[in-house]
Order: structure tokens, then sequence, then C-alpha cells
């Protein structure tokens, strides 16, 4: 099957000649430029490649002083040169029937409209998930059935409908705007504790306060309330605001390692194909299925064309990179670097806005495990964070 694409599409053979000839390859492998049938002698190295690397590594690639190298095409590119003059008027003829015929009947290409917060490309993945794409027939597509269930199954979307004209599928969106969530309007919030704690010191802005000085408080405690009594013995809501400083105690601890695992590429790949046509795939062992224990890989597609046309074909190729992982060593300050480290992110990430350190307890020991850092915090820290609440009116006897 992979042969066959490849005659169809054509195939370019290279051959340079070089006093490094490497040097081709490097750039090909930086730039990750799909190549095959590698064969290398002195001074000289040929692979082939597709028309549109060929055209890539032209742009790319530039001789230097003794380097020439020679093109031969292959496949159809041949073919078309040695009977082109005569097979023009067969194959256009060909061409013509097809597209009168076929063309009709299939929709060619997927487009979005009214997206503002989505890009197409992530519409369009929703699409494929429900099976709208290029190479469906037309008459497997029940437009307002469509636009309803897409509707439903992505309700970010308040508004969705599909046309079809001619061979373009046109979806017709609007976005569901994001409903921003109302403001406090100061009758409807108490501040509780975020974290248990010893009240130190408070800051009420409004509200009454519910802890005293020196009183342990656990978290989701009532800092400060926003329901007042008033004097004449009816009850008034704000939204309570102020800091509750409170003593809290943390503890921390991480060890590094001193052997880590790199990964490395080794320079291996391997290359496989799937292929769309008019709603069936096929796709070869390599494509899902990495020969490689370990390996990443990229994705490209790519739609062929005959004669400034487009096929209903789409072409993936999945290229494999083999890696392997190698245990370094680091060395004890190294690790007691990387725990340090891992410390700060803990206390920009973990600890209370407006925290004050009061005590510091660290301890740092290194054995076969590696370097492990523990750290005993005493501090002060504003636990209080605000907690909406309702509340539902009676009317009076």
């Amino acid at each position: 099957m992979v042969w066959l694409y490849r005659f169809i599409r054509g195939v370019w053979r290279v051959s340079f000649h070089s006093p490094n000839p490497e040097r081709i390859l490097d750039v090909t492998h930086r730039y990750r430029i799909p190549i095959w049938q590698i064969r290398g002698e002195k001074g000289v190295v040929s692979f082939s490649l597709s028309p549109a690397s060929h055209r890539i590594l032209l742009q790319l690639f530039k001789l230097e002083a003794e380097e020439t190298w020679e093109w031969e095409r292959q496949g159809s590119l041949k073919l078309w040169d040695r009977f082109g003059g005569r097979l023009g008027l067969f194959l256009g003829a060909a061409l013509f029937l097809f597209f009168s015929v076929f063309s009709t009947l299939f929709i060619w290409s997927v487009e979005v409209e009214g997206n503002v917060i989505f890009t197409e490309g992530e519409i369009c993945e929703k699409l494929k998930e429900a099976e709208l794409r290029p190479g469906v027939p037309i008459s497997a597509v029940d437009t307002k059935e469509f636009s309803l269930l897409f509707q439903v199954e992505n309700p970010e979307f308040s508004f969705a409908s599909l046309n079809i004209i001619g061979t373009r599928a046109i979806l017709t969106v609007r976005e569901r705007e994001a409903v921003a969530e109302p403001e406090q309007d100061g009758t409807a919030a108490n501040v509780v504790a975020a974290y248990s704690g010893e009240i130190l010191r408070y800051e009420v802005l409004s509200g009454q306060i519910a802890v005293k000085r020196g009183e342990t408080v656990p978290k989701g405690a009532l800092l400060i309330s926003g329901v007042i009594e008033k004097p004449n013995g009816t009850f008034s809501v704000v939204e309570a605001k102020g800091r509750v400083f409170a003593k809290t105690r943390r503890y921390f601890e991480v060890t590094v390692p001193l052997e880590q695992n790199k990964t490395s590429y080794t320079g291996r790949e391997a290359a496989g194909y799937r292929f769309e046509f008019l709603g069936l795939s096929a796709s070869t062992s390599v494509f899902s299925h990495s020969p490689f224990a370990h390996s990443d890989y990229t994705e490209e597609r790519e739609r062929p064309e005959i004669l400034g046309h487009f096929l209903p074909l789409l072409v993936y190729t999945r290229t494999h990179y083999e890696a392997e992982e190698k245990i370094t060593a680091i060395t004890v300050d190294r690790a007691k670097n990387l725990a340090y480290d891992k410390y700060e992110e803990y206390k920009g990430e973990v600890l209370l806005p407006d925290y004050e350190i009061l005590e510091e307890n660290a301890v740092i020991t290194a054995d076969d495990r590696g370097v492990t850092l523990a750290v005993e915090l005493v501090l002060s820290e504003n636990i209080g964070q605000t907690a909406p609440f309702s509340y539902t009116e009676f009317p009076s006897a």
C-alpha cells in the first residue's frame, strides 16, 4: 500500500556528493524531513523523498564548495516526463469524467462560521468526532438532525446550523456567552477559616467578629459573621470583609534522588501511514504501533493533488523517533539545590496570602535514596476566606 501511494504521488531520488555527505542528513533530521531508502558510500549519500519534502529541502539546504547533487524523478513523475505528452489527453478526460460524476456526491470541504472563542481547528475536531469530514457522502448527512445533535452534545454553543452548498459543508455556530457570577451586593457572605490555627489578630472591615485572640479554630470555622444584630433586636445582613491572622503549622518534605532518568534520541525512526478515502480509513501497522520500545512521534496530514485538483484522499504520516532513557548521576550539592527549589515552589503555591514565617526548622539529610529536605514551619497567615450564604425571609405572623 505504501509503495503504491508513493508511486502515484511521485518520488525524487537525490544523490549528494560532498567531502562531508552526512551534512545533508543532519539537515533532514533537524527539520524532520521524511526520507527513506538511504544509501551511503565514500563521498556520496543517496535517499528518496516526496515532492513536498523536495521543495522544502531546496529552500533549507545550500550547497557549499566541492558539493553537488543529482536529482532523479521516479514513480508517476518519471512516467509523466516520458509519456506526459501522449497521456495528457487521456488523463485529462479521465479526470474530467471522475470529477463530473463523483464530485457532487461527496463533501469536499468543511468550514466553520461565527466562531470567536473556539478556533476552527477545535470545532473541526468536534465535527470529526460527529462523523462529518471531507469524503463523507452528502446523502448520509441530515443537516437538521445533525445541527440539533451537535448543539445537544456541545452545550458551549447556543446555536448550530449545518448547510451543504454544493460540496461544501458550512457549520454556522454561535458560542454561548460565559455568564459572570454576580457580584456580592453586601448581603450574603461570611468569612470562614481556610486552614486551622491559633488566632493572633484580626482586621474587620464589615461584619461581626466571631473569634477571640488566642482561640484555636478548625478549618471551616466562622471567623467574621455577615449577620449583625441591631440594638432594636432585629438583624441585618452584610458582606463580611476583613483579614484574620492565625498561627499555623506546616510540614514539607521532599526527596531528590541522586540518579536521574534522562531521555535521549538514538536517531532511528520509522514512518507509518493512514489513508482516508471517501469516509473509509486504512492504516499501516507502524502508524498505530511503534516498532521501538520507547519513542515519541510527530504527525503530518497531506491531501494529494493532481494537476492542481485535490483528491478526496487524506494521507497521515506518523514518524516514530526511537528514544532511550539513561540514568545520570548528580552531585549531593546539586540535589540540595533542587530540593530547595521545590521548597520555594511549595511556599509560593500552597501557603496562604500575606504569610509571615515565625519559625523555620529545616533538616537536610543524604543517604543512598538521595537528598531529603524536611521543613517544619510556624507561620502567621491570613486564614480568612469569603463564603457566600443564602437565606430566606419568612413573612411575619
